[in-house]
């Protein structure tokens, strides 16, 4: 089984409209589909829902699964971001639209000087802030924020897919900051992936950087995934597709390393209960 559960649409930062992303994943063979367009966040940004777009992607999703019933499984999630005190993926308001799923994710560190959040996967300038302005030109102390962040996000809600575990790396093209396999990195990665390992969250591999070219690897590294196996963290393949005709984006090579790695299930979505799906 064929499937994708992170999408992006023209209703966030993604592009095309949702049927463009339903009919692309049937002309490549995906047997489900999963919508998970960014959560509405509690400030000004131009890369999620607003309160305002919300219910139209509720609808629209709704409304499409019910005209693919026949030919695709569509399902309705959101990736809400872990905002400490103000938000994340069992917010209340999160569970009261009764999603399919959900995918927890961090995109962004605060700078307490200011309260403003930056993007690190966002434009260069909010990431060099970061790095200059708060942690000082320190790689070390911005890379452990980031993973204690995934920490305190998998410690205090409850979701079902944890985002792109790594993508603090996704600006380090060419270790242009650091490298991935030092002992530092290692342990504070590490650390991260034991938390996942004693919760029932599901790890994606994500290929989202391929296709957009910021990164020749998914989301994790190679030696993330091959102790995310150690561990037996169960896993999904996710293309974190922005547009339509990259639904599956790198399926055949990443499916290759995966079975590689020695893993021999993917976990699916079906009736609303997840499972594991021999690959």
């Amino acid at each position: 089984m064929k499937t994708n559960y992170h999408n992006h649409c023209y209703l966030d930062d993604g592009n095309g409209e949702l049927f463009e992303h339903a009919d692309s994943a049937i002309k490549n063979g995906l047997t489900g589909l999963g919508f998970s367009c960014h959560a509405p966040l509690p400030f000004i940004n131009e890369w999620t829902l607003t309160t305002k777009t919300l219910p139209t992607y509720l609808e629209g999703v709704k409304k499409l699964k019910s005209e693919y019933k026949e030919r695709l499984d569509i399902a309705l999630g959101l990736e809400v971001d872990y905002i400490p005190g103000k938000m994340g993926p069992s917010s209340q308001w999160i569970k009261d639209l009764k999603l399919d799923y959900v995918i927890g994710s961090v995109h962004m560190l605060e700078d307490p000087a200011t309260g403003t959040y930056y993007d690190v996967d966002g434009p260069d300038e909010g990431f060099l802030h970061l790095l200059k302005n708060v942690y000082k030109n320190d790689i070390k102390k911005m890379v452990a924020a980031y993973f204690h962040a995934e920490i305190s996000l998998m410690e205090e809600h409850e979701f079902d897919i944890l985002g792109h575990c790594d993508l603090i790396k996704k600006k380090n093209k060419d270790n242009k900051f650091f490298d991935q396999n030092e002992a530092w990195y290692r342990k504070e990665a590490l650390g991260m992936l034991e938390v996942l390992a004693g919760k029932d969250i599901i790890m994606e591999i994500n290929t989202g950087a391929i296709a957009r070219g910021y990164q020749t690897e998914f989301y994790p590294n190679l030696w993330m995934l091959k102790e995310a196996f150690r561990m037996n963290i169960p896993i999904t393949l996710n293309s974190d597709c922005h547009q339509p005709e990259k639904i599956s984006e790198s399926y055949t090579e990443s499916m290759t390393i995966i079975k590689d790695i020695g893993y021999r299930e993917l976990q699916i979505l079906i009736d609303g209960k997840w499972l594991g799906k021999g690959i």
